[in-house]
């Protein structure tokens, strides 16, 4: 299952970035522990959401379905990776915040610290009913190089990276087991990781 936002646009820099940028994919959340949420879901009644935002070094989300508990995730990750905590499934996460920059191989960089109202819901995950793993993409943090700071929200700033899926979703899900070795979670992440390689 793939999360992809309706009228994105295609970057035309790919060439700038290389599947490099992966090989160091780290994930830390700040506001709860792996280990310890991972026992709150397992694989037959929860979901993992994951995916990356390249450039970002901070992304919140928040549950806003009141039909279910609230829960705030904060990821902060030199590359943007997201690998959330268990979910219920049928919540609803809205991306709130999300703070990066950019550098092309020029050394310029663009720099983003936004607070995402609610009405936008382009960058929002709607976690599926099966419970399991849910790959919501890979996309670009920003739509240009040109220098800005602080800049106002405008929803136009994400785009989804036209790179090879399967590759982006391998590395991002090995970011995934590497926080979640030794829980039931391990198996079904090398059970998709397995897949993708066929």
């Amino acid at each position: 299952m793939i999360f992809k936002k309706k009228d994105v646009f295609k970057l035309s820099l790919l060439a700038i970035f290389t599947f490099s940028i992966l090989s160091c994919v780290s994930v830390n959340a700040k506001n709860f522990s792996y280990k310890e949420r991972a026992l709150e879901g397992t694989p037959e009644d929860s979901v993992i959401f994951y995916g990356m935002y390249f450039g970002a070094t901070d992304i919140h989300y928040t549950q806003d379905n009141s039909k279910y508990a609230p829960d705030h995730q904060e990821f902060n990750s030199s590359n943007g990776v997201v690998v959330s905590a268990p979910v219920k499934t049928g919540s609803h996460y809205h991306c709130e915040y999300m703070k990066g920059a950019v550098r092309t191989s020029m050394e310029t960089a663009t720099v983003f610290d936004s607070e995402i109202p609610m009405n936008y819901k382009g960058l929002d995950v709607q976690v599926p009913s099966k419970p399991g793993l849910y790959y919501i993409g890979f996309w670009e943090a920003v739509k240009s190089f040109e220098s800005v700071s602080n800049k106002p929200f405008d929803g136009n700033e994400f785009l989804y990276l036209d790179w090879d899926e399967k590759k982006a979703e391998i590395e991002i899900l090995k970011a995934a087991k590497n926080v979640y070795k030794g829980t039931s979670w391990e198996v079904v992440i090398d059970e998709r990781i397995t897949e993708l390689q066929k």
